[in-house]
């Protein structure tokens, strides 16, 4: 199997199964999964992801195309999700309880937590539902302290909000700040390259490289360069493309932070990116191009649209970087924007500076080794 690991089952052991539904979760699951195949002697290991997390376990089911982001679309990947939940369900049922550890993807992860728990597994969230929100519903609050024995948050906030409603759960800094330690990323910010992040979720990459390559048109002498996410691949990216834009692109596959590293700005999807490119120090513009059939979701559910939708502007609950978000986003006006954080002056180092107080906020950079370190405890007891 080369560099893969495999953990032969043994009723003597601890068993943990991670469960992470979209590319972020899959990278923390693989940290996780390496930690404590390291730090937990005789560790029975298995677990539910994308390419990082099978490149280290044999999976029982591949999430890499499970991500979705409206009603509408979440129908359209439910046919891939069903049957692996319950082929989970019965892994969780035959097999020796230990530790299940879902990581974020709350519509999957809230049900298997509560299914586990009934099984007689401890429930450790990382990422619980919801982490980036201030204001925590009370009954989203009071349903995942029935499904949880402890959880990690990522944001302060959010720990301190579900510990205070009665929750074992820690704020240990957010794991992209090891991710990040652990790679060795350093960010060039002199290069003459903008990078573009289209997203990970199959619907959406589209609509958001047709903005992007409006936004782009005229910003010379830049070259750019596509973040190709696990869910697509270069040459479907480059096809979009060329539908959009005869301008050259680089497409760069499996290797967000050496995208970043090389950009002196960004063109970003919403998301766990926005925060990537935060704590690694790029200047952005954040964007996500909404289907028309989106928006008449949102009117139909009254869906209220939040004061920011990236989480650099959420965490500091001010507005730092420039958000467009919508279905006729007006590609000149996102122009305007990059080109005001490209060149040196006072909206660059406004929001360079704004970026470290992100960074700040967001903790320590050891929060993969701290969660660790409170499993082997509940391994050990």
């Amino acid at each position: 199997m080369g560099d893969r690991l495999r953990f032969a089952y043994n009723l003597e052991v601890m068993r943990i199964f991670l469960c992470a539904g979209e590319a972020s979760g899959d990278r923390y699951a693989a940290a996780l999964a390496r930690l404590l195949a390291k730090e937990v002697p005789g560790v029975t290991l298995e677990g539910v992801g994308g390419p990082r997390l099978g490149a280290i376990l044999d999976l029982l089911a591949d999430s890499t195309r499970w991500g979705a982001i409206s009603i509408v679309e979440s129908l359209k990947v439910v046919g891939r999700i069903l049957p692996a939940y319950f082929k989970i369900r019965r892994r969780l049922a035959e097999v020796q309880p230990g530790i299940f550890i879902p990581i974020d993807f709350g519509f999957l992860n809230v049900r298997l937590a509560r299914f586990a728990k009934q099984k007689g597994w401890k429930v450790l969230y990382f990422i619980p539902r919801g982490s980036w929100k201030h204001n925590h519903k009370a009954e989203d609050l009071r349903e995942q302290k029935e499904v949880i024995d402890g959880g990690v948050s990522p944001f302060p906030w959010s720990a301190k909000a579900m510990f205070d409603a009665g929750m074992d759960v820690r704020f240990y800094g957010h794991p992209l700040k090891q991710v990040l330690r652990d790679e060795g990323v350093k960010p060039m910010l002199n290069s003459k390259r903008i990078a573009l992040l289209p997203g990970s979720r199959e619907q959406e990459i589209a609509r958001n490289l047709e903005l992007m390559a409006e936004a782009v048109e005229g910003l010379g002498p830049f070259e750019l360069e596509v973040a190709v996410a696990p869910t697509t691949s270069a040459e479907s990216v480059r096809r979009t493309w060329s539908r959009f834009s005869k301008r050259a692109i680089i497409t760069t596959e499996g290797d967000i932070y050496g995208v970043l590293s090389r950009a002196r700005a960004a063109i970003v999807c919403s998301g766990t990116a926005t925060l990537e490119a935060s704590l690694m120090g790029v200047p952005m513009v954040v964007v996500y191009a909404a289907s028309k059939a989106m928006q008449v979701e949102a009117k139909l559910i009254r869906f209220k649209t939040p004061k920011w939708i990236s989480l650099p502007n959420i965490t500091l609950q001010r507005d730092l970087v420039p958000e467009f978000v919508g279905v006729a986003i007006d590609g000149g006006e996102v122009r305007k924007a990059v080109a005001g954080i490209l060149e040196d002056g006072p909206l660059r180092e406004a929001q360079r500076q704004g970026l470290s107080e992100v960074d700040e906020i967001l903790g320590p950079s050891n929060a993969l080794d701290e969660t660790v370190a409170w499993i082997k405890t509940w391994a050990e007891t």
